[in-house]
């Protein structure tokens, strides 16, 4: 039974912690898109077109979902049943997830990539994380639709002289220029703070 407990335990931590670091300090950005690992093996898009998808992030909540189930059930019934429910509960959440979640997201993927970057050149936003020498911060500004959104910014050397080496956040600033494959706007202060 200790094993299966520390098997269970080591499924909750993976299973939570790797996407929880990948969201936080970008941890597969290094292994070539690890994270955003998604195969349809027949080419169709969908789990309704095929019997397997694979998606890394389902995966892991799977994994998280098992070893909670698991958990929480050994000890109280057999074995072999802990084992029955901790991995259909997984799978459970790993379709669910992937259905209600990623599918939908992907079907919206084209429209978002088609996006041209070039387009936020002069709009205004918010420092909703500040700029130093040494960090980007992030800039929220609205989409063609008038969503909110962020992205990456950053100051020329000039800019950030004029104040102090750092731009708080909530300064109101432009966007005028964009770093594309870096998904990084330069951005110039155009007013106070909010």
């Amino acid at each position: 039974m200790e094993k299966f407990d520390i098997l269970f335990q080591a499924c909750i931590i993976l299973g939570f912690a790797l996407p929880c670091l990948n969201l936080i300090v970008g941890f597969f950005d290094g292994l070539d898109g690890v994270a955003d690992l998604d195969m349809d093996f027949n080419g169709h898009g969908g789990a309704a077109n095929t019997f397997f998808v694979f998606n890394f992030t389902c995966l892991m909540l799977a994994v998280g979902v098992f070893g909670i189930f698991g958990k929480v059930l050994l000890g109280r019934i057999l074995l072999g049943l802990v084992l029955l429910i901790a991995s259909g509960s997984g799978v459970l959440a790993y379709m669910a997830v992937y259905r209600l979640v990623f599918l939908p997201l992907s079907r919206n993927r084209s429209q978002v990539e088609s996006h041209n970057f070039q387009d936020l050149i002069g709009k205004k936003g918010v420092l909703i994380l500040q700029i130093t020498q040494e960090h980007d911060g992030t800039i929220r500004t609205t989409d063609s639709t008038g969503a909110s959104i962020t992205y990456r910014a950053a100051a020329k050397e000039k800019e950030l002289r004029k104040h102090n080496n750092c731009m708080p956040l909530g300064m109101r600033v432009q966007i005028v220029e964009v770093i594309e494959e870096k998904h990084c706007c330069y951005v110039e202060m155009v007013g106070g703070e909010e």
